[in-house]
Formats: structure tokens, sequence, C-alpha cells
């Protein structure tokens, strides 16, 4: 449900010019692939939903699995060239339908121009983009839809938090996803402070480590937790955890986990994709 289209074949472009002042949301960037990285941050799941709300802060895609796991994407307003939001625009869209618009120049070596711009409820989202003399313009038609479960995060103050180097925590995560179907997190002021373990028909694997641990950039843990979690739900996290320099997890009193990564991706502005996971969420349907 997309079309795209040459430039040379019919000049959407052209067509919309005339009319993207009037548009509530436009925005400009010289680097459509850094907005693509960024995006396939949570595209965890083909033909996936993403619900977005675009304000004068920029764009929020959120997505969420069986009601347990959810993850955000902020696009700052500061990461295009030109931005314009007038009120609060909310939709949803077909992700993998968007990123595979988004990566239509993937093969070019030069930085591509991407203007977003939207016009509506009921409209579709216009994509233009330009590599060099060569254009690309179409729509992706955007779906009515509620929007995402209210996890109450808020709601349950946040108990412990550490702060690690992305790279660290994707590798012991990975080192896990062998053993078992679960995925156990014990943070604690008490030794052994931090430990992530799984068990599973071949065996057991555990490790721990101390606040001190030169993985961390801060432990502050008030109580100890100890919680459980769904492998599947954590590998979500691993393709975000690869582009982001620095992991804070933070545990709150209803033992929601909540993993906020920083991704620059060659641009001065700071992005955060955010996942929320639900502990001892034992019998939903794979």
């Amino acid at each position: 449900r997309f079309c795209f289209c040459q430039r040379h074949r019919l000049d959407l472009t052209a067509a919309m010019s005339d009319v993207n002042d009037s548009f509530p949301v436009l925005a400009k960037t010289d680097n459509a692939a850094s907005i693509s990285n960024i995006l396939s941050a949570i595209h965890f799941k083909k033909d996936i939903t993403a619900f977005c709300v675009i304000d004068c802060n920029g764009f929020r895609f959120t997505v969420e699995k069986h009601g347990c796991l959810q993850a955000h994407v902020y696009l700052k307003r500061e990461l295009f060239s030109e931005f314009k939001c007038t009120g609060q625009q909310q939709f949803g869209i077909n992700l993998t339908i968007l990123l595979d618009c988004l990566s239509i120049f993937s093969s070019s070596d030069n930085f591509v121009s991407l203007q977003i711009s939207f016009a509506g409820e009921g409209s579709p989202l216009l994509l233009d983009m330009i590599d060099g003399i060569v254009s690309s313009s179409g729509g992706i038609y955007t779906i009515d839809t509620c929007g995402p479960t209210d996890f109450c995060w808020a709601a349950n103050p946040a108990v412990n938090r550490i702060i690690v180097q992305s790279s660290s925590i994707k590798e012991l995560l990975t080192e896990l996803e062998w053993w078992g179907n679960h995925v156990e997190v014990l943070m604690s002021p008490d030794p052994p402070h931090f430990r992530l373990a799984s068990t599973g028909d071949h065996g057991s694997c555990s490790m721990c480590f101390p606040s001190s641990c030169e993985i961390f950039d801060e432990f502050a843990c008030r109580e100890t937790q100890t919680e459980i979690y769904k492998s599947q739900w954590v590998q979500c996290v691993f393709k975000a955890l690869g582009l982001s320099e620095k992991a804070c997890l933070r545990m709150n009193s209803i033992g929601m986990l909540n993993i906020q990564l920083m991704i620059r991706d060659n641009s001065p502005v700071t992005t955060f994709v955010e996942f929320l996971l639900c502990a001892n969420y034992n019998d939903i349907a794979m």
C-alpha cells in the first residue's frame, strides 16, 4: 500500500511544492540514512505497525509486541535542518514499508536528502528523496489505529539504575541467548550487585559483576531486585544495542525493565531509543 515513482515518470515533488507550506508537518534533512538507521533499531518484526506522534519536539515512533514489550524512537527536531509541526499529529504506519522507502538509495555513496511531509488525518505520509540528480517521491498510506498501551512506567518509581557501555551489555546478553528461554536480571546494592543468568535444557550460565566493575559508568541501586524476562523480548533490543554507545538499565518497583539507549550515528544530535519489558510474562503465545 505505497507508491514510489521517479520524477521523470510522475512529478510528485513539483505537485507537492505548491502545498507544502500549508502542510501541518514538514521536515527536511540531508542525511536520510541516519533517520533510517535509527528507525531500524525498533524494527524487530516484519510488517509491524508503528504508532507515530509528531509535535513541536519532533517525531516519536512506538511499536509493541503482545502487550509486554514496547519500544520508542525519538527523532528530535534538531536532527532536521528544517522542521515544522502545527499542533499534534498522530497515525499508524507500516514500519517495514517506511524503512524500505527510506533505503531506496541505500547503495549510494552520497548523502541523500529527505523531505517528510504530512497533510493531516487520513493523508499519506509523503517522502521526497534526492540523490544527486536522481530523485524519488512517494506516499505511504497511514493507518487509523489506537494509541500504544500505557505501561504505566511513571506510576511506579524506578528503584535501581545502572549505566553501562552498550557493547558490553550486548556481549553478555548474546552469551545468554544460547542457554534458555528466559533471562534473569539481579540488581542490588549488595554483592553480587549485578547478575545476568539463564537456565535451559543444556545447562545454565550466570555472570556476576561488582559495582566497581569497569563496564559500569554509573551504578545506583537502592534495593535488591531479581526479575525474569523472556529471551525473545530481550533479543529485540540487540539491534539497537549495536547502534548505541551507552545503555541505561532501570528497574521499577513492579519489576518492569526500562532500557534506554543513546545513539549518535555520526550526528552531533543524540537520539534516544527506549525499550520497556514486563517481567514474568510466561504465558505469551509465541
